[in-house]
C-alpha cells in the first residue's frame, strides 16, 4: 500500500484539475451508491426504536420541551437535538409520520450518509492544497470507502459523520480560510459530539501564526472574533433547548447536559479496542481503584499528559502538516487512553489520518485503523446479538480475547509509535514524507 501511495504522491502534478474533479465526483457517487442499499437495513433495532421515539417527540414538541419530554432521556447535546428536530420538520413538511419504521431509518441515516460524502470532499480540498491532486483523490477515496464509516452511518444509523464534517471544515478554514468561520464550525461540531473540543487548543495555538514569524494582529483578532461567534452559538443553543430566566442559567444547564452525557456509562471500555481492553473484560467498572485512585481518574491523567505533549509539540512546530498530525494524534489518544469509550469513537481519528495519506506512516496507520475499526464494530454487534439471545455458553464481555488483545495492542502501539515520532524523538527527513508543495510549506513554517 505504501508503494502505491508513494507513486500517487510522485505523480501528483500529472492529473489536470477537470480530471481530478471528475474522479472526485465519481468517488462521491460511488460512495453514495454503496451506502444507499443500507438505508432500509434494520441495523441496531434497539437504537432505531430509541431514535424513533425521539423523532416523534421532536415532531410533537418544540426544542424547549424536547429534553423534558423525551423517552428515554435524550442524553445528547443540543446539536444532536437540532438534527432530530430538523429531520422531524422535513418529514412533517412532506406530510410523513414516524409510525413507519422505513421513515425513521431514512430520517436518521440519510443526513449522516450525506455528511460522509461531505467529509470526502473536504478531505480532497485540504490534501489537494498540501500534496497535490492525486494524493487528494486518495484521501477522498479513503473517506468515501472506509468500511467503518459505511458501517456506522449507513448500517447503524449513528450520526458521528456530521460533527466530523463540521470539524474537518473547521480545520480547512484554520489552514486556508478564516478563523472567524473556523471557530463557529468547531462549535457546531462540539454541540453535536463534545469530544471534538479537543481540537480547540490547536486552533488557539494556530492563532499565533507560523513559528518565528511576527505576530499578526489581523490573524489574532480573527481568532478572537471567531471565538466570540462560537460562544454566541453555544449560548443561543443553551437558551433554545434549556429555557432559563438568565443566560448564565441556560449555559450551566448546557454544561451539565454535556457532563452527564459524557459520564453516562461508567465502564473502562464499552467494546472499544483500547488500552483498557488489554487489562480487563469489557464493561468493567472504571470506579475500581488502583493505588487508591479510580481507574477513571488514571485515564484522565494519562490522557492529559499525552494531549498536553501533543499541544506543546504543535506549539513548537506550528506548520500545516503538524496541525493535521496533532489533530490525528489527539483524537486517537482520546480513543486509546480514556475510559468510558465506545467502540465507534475510533472513527473520530480516521478522517485526520486520511488527511495525512501522503505521509507513509499515516498511510500505514489509516490501513491499520480501518481494519481494527471494522473488526471492533463487528465484535460489538456480535456481542449485542449474543446478549439479546441470552447466550450463556461464552463470556459475552470478552468472547474472543485473542482478537481483542491483538487489535487493542495494534491501536495503542500505533498511537505510541506516531506520538514518539511526532515529538521528534525519531525525526524523518521532510523530503521522505511530503510532496514539494508541502516541503516548501514546512520549510516556511506556514500556517
Amino acid at each position: 500500500m505504501t508503494e502505491v501511495v508513494d507513486r500517487l504522491v510522485r505523480s501528483a502534478r500529472t492529473i489536470s484539475a477537470p480530471a481530478a474533479l471528475a474522479v472526485l465526483a465519481a468517488i462521491a457517487l460511488l460512495g453514495l451508491a454503496i451506502r444507499l442499499p443500507f438505508v432500509h437495513d434494520p441495523g441496531v433495532t434497539g437504537d432505531m426504536d430509541i431514535f424513533a421515539s425521539w423523532l416523534r417527540t421532536a415532531m410533537a414538541f418544540g426544542p424547549g420541551d424536547l429534553y423534558a419530554r423525551a423517552t428515554p432521556d435524550f442524553n445528547y447535546p443540543p446539536g444532536s437535538a437540532a438534527i432530530f428536530l430538523a429531520a422531524a420538520a422535513i418529514v412533517r413538511h412532506f406530510g410523513g409520520t414516524f409510525a413507519n419504521v422505513e421513515t425513521v431509518r431514512e430520517a436518521v441515516k440519510l443526513p449522516t450518509i450525506l455528511a460522509d460524502l461531505v467529509c470526502s470532499v473536504v478531505a480532497f480540498d485540504i490534501v489537494r492544497r498540501l500534496a497535490g491532486r492525486c494524493a487528494a483523490l486518495a484521501a477522498a477515496a479513503l473517506e468515501a470507502f472506509n468500511p467503518a464509516g459505511i458501517y456506522i452511518s449507513a448500517f447503524w444509523g449513528q450520526f458521528d459523520a456530521i460533527p466530523i464534517a463540521f470539524a474537518l471544515a473547521a480545520v480547512q478554514q484554520v489552514l486556508f480560510g478564516s478563523a472567524i468561520v473556523a471557530w463557529p464550525l468547531l462549535a457546531l461540531a462540539v454541540l453535536i459530539k463534545p469530544q471534538v473540543v479537543l481540537l480547540a487548543p490547536l486552533f488557539a495555538i494556530a492563532a499565533f501564526g507560523p513559528k518565528g514569524a511576527p505576530l499578526e494582529k489581523r490573524r489574532l483578532y480573527a481568532h478572537l472574533a471567531g471565538i466570540v461567534v462560537a460562544a454566541l452559538i453555544a449560548e443561543a443553543s443553551a437558551m433554545i433547548f434549556f429555557p432559563h430566566r438568565s443566560p448564565v442559567g441556560a449555559a450551566l444547564a448546557l454544561v451539565q447536559k454535556i457532563r452527564s452525557g459524557s459520564a453516562f456509562f461508567p465502564y473502562t471500555t464499552l467494546n472499544a479496542f483500547n488500552v483498557w481492553a488489554l487489562f480487563s473484560d469489557f464493561f468493567a467498572s472504571d470506579g475500581a481503584r488502583f493505588l487508591h485512585v479510580k481507574l477513571h481518574l488514571w485515564g484522565l491523567l494519562a490522557f492529559a499528559a499525552f494531549a498536553l505533549s501533543i499541544y506543546a509539540r504543535f506549539a513548537a512546530l506550528r506548520t500545516r502538516k503538524s496541525l493535521l498530525e496533532a489533530c490525528a494524534l489527539v483524537m486517537l489518544a482520546f480513543f486509546c487512553i480514556l475510559t468510558e469509550m465506545h467502540e465507534r469513537y475510533i472513527y473520530f481519528a480516521l478522517p485526520f489520518f486520511a488527511l495525512l495519506i501522503f505521509d507513509r506512516r499515516y498511510a500505514i496507520g489509516s490501513a491499520m485503523l480501518a481494519l481494527t475499526a471494522i473488526l471492533n464494530l463487528e465484535y460489538a454487534f456480535t456481542a449485542l446479538a449474543m446478549s439479546e439471545a441470552k447466550v450463556s455458553a461464552v463470556n459475552i464481555n470478552e468472547f474472543a480475547p485473542w482478537l481483542v488483545h491483538l487489535c487493542s495492542l495494534a491501536n495503542v502501539g500505533l498511537f505510541v509509535w506516531l506520538f514518539v515520532e511526532f515529538l521528534g524523538v525519531a525525526p524523518r527527513p521532510v523530503a521522505d514524507v511530503a510532496s514539494p508543495v508541502l516541503r516548501d510549506d514546512v520549510q516556511r513554517g506556514g500556517l
